[in-house]
């Protein structure tokens, strides 16, 4: 073999080195390409099952109506939740501090990270109707149907001229019990219900970021979605590879349209005026209206005003 042989041999084996190395490189791009794709797509996905459906619902209070206001009668409260006619509440966490809103400290020990938190309020969780008419002395409902109805479970009842929010004490063969059977003190229902009251099963909850195990030590900032259920005073993974998660809330000004902002720009007492909710994970938006926000008088509070002069102040 002589050297130029050496020297062509050599040369074309380099090329296939540099070919084969950049074929890989091209390879592990559409690969990497493609794994964020398919991430962001499970992300979507997700967020829109879970997320999506429980913000359009919140702040539901019978009659499956939208505008409909009638008064709820609050006959026991339940002690994982406190009380709260808003649809959605939200702030940013802060690890090791639970702020002074009567949060469940299941939740706040479970902050590791500073994030945005929603809270989505009485959100349905199943659906039932009345089997036999009741009066207020009465101890307990019989259903048409108990299946998905559970013990210590925040029940509705309205007929759309009144409700009555209880927290379920028992369950049994379609008959959902709202007296203590330990203590044998019986909560009343504030008046009767004909076949025609609809029964509701309520829960709520809220979504945050976390850390989980197998991300410590994690150098790329990535997270956990996180849903965090009230009754059960459990939280539960959502999705990972979450590197941003923001939430901003909508308020309407007829001057200047929807107008977004973040949970901490929002007064107390205009929560109960937001109508739709951004949700921004990592770098896609996803907007959600709320379908169940009660009818507020918006009209005392927008006239002649203007968001930076103080419209919510006196909502």
């Amino acid at each position: 073999m002589t050297l130029t042989q050496v020297l062509i041999g050599l040369m074309l084996s380099s090329l296939l080195i540099v070919s084969a190395f950049y074929g890989y490189q091209i390879i592990k791009k559409t690969y990497l390409k493609e794994r964020i794709a398919y991430s962001n797509a499970a992300i979507a996905r997700l967020i829109l099952q879970f997320v999506g459906p429980e913000v359009q619902s919140s702040g539901y209070f019978g009659c499956r109506t939208l505008d409909d206001y009638f008064p709820v009668n609050w006959v026991a409260n339940p002690s994982y939740l406190p009380r709260d006619k808003r649809p959605i509440y939200g702030f940013r966490t802060t690890p090791g501090a639970c702020p002074s809103n009567g949060m469940p400290q299941s939740l706040c020990d479970r902050v590791e990270i500073n994030s945005d938190l929603i809270i989505l309020y009485n959100v349905p969780q199943a659906y039932s109707s009345l089997a036999q008419a009741v009066e207020p002395t009465m101890d307990s409902l019989l259903t048409q149907n108990s299946k998905g109805f559970n013990q210590g479970a925040l029940i509705l009842i309205s007929d759309c001229l009144q409700g009555d929010l209880f927290e379920a004490d028992d369950i049994a063969q379609n008959r959902i019990f709202h007296y203590e059977r330990v203590r044998n003190t019986t909560q009343y229902l504030s008046k009767a219900y004909g076949l025609d009251a609809e029964v509701v099963r309520l829960n709520s909850f809220a979504y945050y970021l976390g850390r989980p195990a197998r991300y410590q030590g994690n150098q790329r900032n990535e997270y956990a979605l996180y849903r965090h259920d009230f009754q059960q005073g459990k939280s539960k993974e959502i999705v990972g590879g979450i590197t941003k998660f923001k939430v901003e809330y909508g308020l309407l000004d007829p001057i200047r349209g929807m107008s977004y902002r973040s949970a901490h720009e929002i007064p107390d007492n205009a929560w109960k005026m937001i109508q739709t909710v951004r949700i921004t994970v990592n770098d896609h938006e996803y907007e959600f209206t709320i379908r169940n926000r009660r009818r507020v008088n918006l009209s005392a509070y927008y006239h002649n005003c203007y968001f930076d002069a103080g419209c919510f102040d006196n909502a």
